[in-house]
């Protein structure tokens, strides 16, 4: 609460949720393979990167200012598990994140999407039409400065092992205009050109 308002007082409301420069240390990468090799729900991964945002903000935001908001409610149907935002300038630049389990595949044998990524695609889809909607209250209400249902999308889904990059994997980027990635992405550092999603 005390961090909150000083934040506030210092000219940022999402202050709070500021995540500093720098990579993450390879501790750091480390508890994360463990956590990673050891779960079988998003659960305890979403547990992680919330008391660990450095992790997320590096792969998935640049920019001078970044913020990892855990939770955020949109109104009262939607929380996606993380909104990043980064600052370029004097505009800011949001990221809708879904985690699923990494336990799960990303596709069928015969190559079609499975039920649990389907389930990403539609609740990133849900959470864009609510700011496409709303995008005034989110701006005002939210502190998501310029932001709209043209926000970013990552889904976080799978191991490296249950998941070889496949045309129809990059097929679905572009269609729903999202990045996939395996949590191995976070663990092994992801290089820039990888962060945004096709199509966008």
């Amino acid at each position: 609460m005390q961090r909150a308002q000083a934040a506030r007082a210092h000219g940022d409301p999402l202050g709070e949720f500021r995540v500093g420069p720098g990579p993450p240390p390879l501790e750091l990468r480390a508890r994360l393979r463990a956590y990673l090799n050891a779960a079988i729900s998003e659960a305890p991964l979403q547990r992680f990167l919330e008391q660990n945002p450095l992790v997320l903000v590096r792969y998935l935001a640049g920019g001078h200012t970044r913020w990892v908001i855990p939770g955020l409610r949109l109104g009262s149907r939607f929380a996606p598990d993380f909104v990043i935002g980064e600052q370029h300038a004097s505009r800011s630049r949001w990221t809708l994140v879904e985690l699923e389990s990494p336990s799960v595949r990303l596709f069928t044998r015969s190559g079609d999407a499975t039920r649990a990524l389907l389930h990403a695609t539609s609740r990133i889809r849900g959470w864009r039409d609510w700011l496409h909607d709303h995008s005034r209250y989110a701006r005002e209400h939210l502190n998501l400065a310029h932001v709209g249902g043209d926000a970013q999308g990552v889904i976080l889904i799978g191991a490296r092992g249950s998941a070889p990059r496949t045309q129809r994997q990059r097929q679905l980027e572009t269609e729903h205009k999202v990045a996939i990635h395996t949590y191995d992405w976070l663990v092994d550092g992801a290089p820039e050109t990888q962060t945004r999603p096709r199509g966008r």
